[in-house]
């Protein structure tokens, strides 16, 4: 079996660390020490020998995902106009994967002028409940990790399509989502 077992019962034991690799014999490897830093909802799909304490308080963890969109509209009123003058704004979406806030980062220079007709921005939603059927497309997996090429290329179409909507709803005209970024939270669900 492949995975990682810290020899719990026998302190003075290396840590022992087994592994494939395509195309590759199964390989195996020992340490003194060893970090564990994926999430540790996974732990026990790789550690082998959890004690019941740490299998009841890594199964009590629940998966959400954020999504970052970096995209480009016209200034929404009371936020990215020179008149607001502001470069965050948190939205009164409380509905699960709502635009929750948004960064208009270029407001921090003193010579950007908020009222450019194409702000980029970058904007975010929240989902604690990522497998819902309607949300499901792309967030569903949270066995997936972040993009190392480019993390905003793939765009995810019903969250940029909802996002587009509630940016307009608020005044920002012709949204155009340039692209996404999902990432993995975890929570306790049952102690908060």
């Amino acid at each position: 079996r492949h995975g990682i077992k810290r020899n719990v019962l026998k302190p003075d034991s290396p840590v022992t660390v087994t592994f494939f690799q395509p195309g590759h014999a199964k390989a195996v490897m020992e340490f003194d020490i060893l970090m564990y830093t994926a999430p540790h909802a996974f732990a026990a799909r790789f550690v082998s020998d959890l004690t019941p304490w740490e299998q009841r308080i890594f199964s009590d963890l629940a998966a959400s995902v954020s999504v970052t969109t970096l995209y480009r509209s016209g200034p929404v009123p009371g936020y990215s106009t020179s008149q607001a003058g502001a470069t965050e704004y948190v939205a009164k979406e409380t509905r699960d994967g709502g635009w929750c806030g948004d960064r208009y980062p270029r407001a921090i220079f003193p010579s950007a002028s908020p009222d450019t007709a194409r702000q980029v921005r970058l904007a975010y939603q929240h989902f604690e409940e990522p497998c819902r059927p309607d949300v499901r497309e792309g967030l569903c997996n949270i066995d997936t990790v972040l993009s190392t090429s480019s993390p905003f290329s793939k765009t995810l179409p019903t969250q940029a399509k909802e996002l587009s909507k509630a940016v307009e709803a608020a005044g920002g005209k012709t949204v155009e989502v340039v692209g996404q970024l999902k990432w993995n939270n975890w929570r306790f669900s049952k102690q908060g």
